[in-house]
């Protein structure tokens, strides 16, 4: 690892002692650190400490560092002082990277290496694959990737391969330091950052880099994880980053990916036991044609297509499988199409994470217990809101339009066990008129009616929905 003298400044600021500074050059070349020019003699990216007098112009200063034409001046720290304090930074960074090496090697997970790199590096850190998609990201990233944001730190980078500068209009406006990261030949991803909680220095811009360097190494021991990356995973990001925004599905991915965009879909929430990021390798064990993974936060959401054979119940196997080899739990959403509505099912698998973590479950599944679940959503309207069954709100349009009582119709043939003759004298009207508005309303929402759960989702959801009901 080398360092400019920009490192050693805010090193030996940090460690409180008195300078002033002359510095142009930020490159990186610096690795040693000696006492006198001929010590240094034939060493590549020696520093040289020495007598502020035995330096030109810098007679009022007790100890000189310097490197070519820069310069650190300190007015009372001795050589010594100098020489021992930048040798043990050094070492300090070399045992940060070798620790990162060994992890590396170990074959440790990609989101392992964010809490190491933040001992040095407290920024947030964001890589994003060459396809757009968010590859992995630090827990404390907190700004939204939007498509144009993605699109702005995607763009050809330097060909010196140095840290770029790209300002986004955001609120307030946001300046995003950006390096690419070579997943495969040709193909160029990005490693991300941005000031949060500490103002960034350049020195921090060196460190930057080299977790960069250091990141494009650890691909290389995770060939696997680079090429499990679905077509819809960068669009399923943008969407979770802002789900209060409407986000069309882009149609020539559903293509590729070989989806329908009205087809039958479920969402998981998996969360690791020990709270800390979700491992790559549940990512990679979980991607594949059926299975669209992206990390969120302390979370791994999952956006499931069913097609062929596939079943939920065969999901809530897989799931339970994989989460118990990972140390995880995972919760999953009720079935829901078209994609659009994905948000709201999303936040239903956040709900049912939440009771798989608390029960001490591999898998906690809505349609296994959606009473409970619904009673328990009622504490808040928002989550509350997620379970209720789509088909209430198109019967709700329908009553609007033509004036029939259709939300009651339904909940009294609900409660009488689909009887229409006790629905009638329920209501006090003609049985043909209970026939109609059973027909309208089965036209609008196309019920199961032999679905003893999908009735009781639609009987609760209008106990919860519509008070005049009850």
């Amino acid at each position: 690892m080398k360092f400019s003298l920009w490192n050693l400044k805010e090193w030996y600021e940090v460690h409180g002692l008195d300078l002033s500074y002359h510095i142009t050059e930020s490159d990186a070349s610096i690795s040693m650190l000696a006492v006198s020019d001929t010590a240094a003699e034939g060493r590549l990216g020696c520093a040289i400490v020495e007598l502020g007098e035995h330096c030109p112009d810098c007679s009022g200063f007790h100890t000189v560092l310097s490197f070519g034409r820069d310069r650190i001046l300190f007015p009372v720290a001795s050589p010594a002082d100098v020489l021992d304090l930048g040798a043990s930074m050094i070492e300090v960074f070399r045992q940060w990277e070798n620790r990162l090496l060994d992890r590396i090697e170990s074959g440790s997970p990609l989101s392992m290496l964010y809490p190491i790199f933040q001992e040095r590096f407290p920024f947030p850190l964001l890589v994003l694959h060459p396809d757009g998609s968010v590859f992995s990201r630090s827990p404390n990233w907190k700004s939204p990737t939007t498509a144009a944001f993605v699109q702005s730190m995607l763009q050809p980078a330097s060909q010196t391969r140095q840290p770029c500068f790209r300002t986004l209009m955001l609120e307030p406006p946001q300046v995003f330091i950006s390096e690419p990261l070579d997943f495969h030949p040709g193909q160029s991803g990005a490693l991300v950052t941005y000031e949060d909680q500490k103002k960034m220095q350049p020195g921090d811009l060196q460190l930057f880099h080299e977790i960069a360097t250091i990141y494009e190494l650890a691909l290389r021991f995770h060939m696997n994880e680079t090429i499990s990356i679905h077509p819809l995973s960068g669009w399923l990001s943008t969407v979770l980053d802002a789900p209060e925004n409407s986000l069309p599905v882009p149609i020539d991915l559903l293509a590729q990916s070989g989806w329908q965009k009205e087809g039958s879909f479920l969402f998981a929430a998996v969360q690791p036991l020990d709270g800390k990021t979700p491992p790559s390798e549940l990512t990679a064990a979980l991607t594949d044609q059926a299975h669209c993974c992206v990390p969120v936060s302390d979370l791994l959401c999952v956006l499931i297509h069913l097609s062929g054979g596939t079943t939920i119940q065969s999901e809530i196997e897989l799931l339970r499988q994989r989460c118990s080899s990972a140390r995880s739990c995972a919760g999953l959403s009720l079935l829901f199409q078209p994609l659009e509505k994905l948000p709201q099912f999303y936040q239903q698998s956040v709900l049912a994470v939440e009771t798989a973590r608390k029960e001490k479950l591999d898998v906690f599944a809505v349609q296994s217990d959606l009473p409970r679940v619904l009673r328990t959503a009622c504490h808040t309207l928002k989550a509350a809101q997620t379970l209720i069954h789509p088909a209430i709100q198109r019967i709700a349009e329908l009553e609007r339009r033509e004036g029939d009582q259709l939300l009651k119709t339904l909940y009294v043939y609900l409660i009488t066990g689909q009887s229409v003759v006790q629905t009638a004298n329920l209501l006090f009207v003609h049985r043909n008129t209970i026939r109609c508005r059973l027909h309208k309303i089965d036209a609008a929402a196309d019920i199961r009616w032999e679905d003893s759960e999908e009735c009781e989702q639609l009987l609760l959801s209008l106990l919860l929905d519509t008070p005049e009901a009850s």
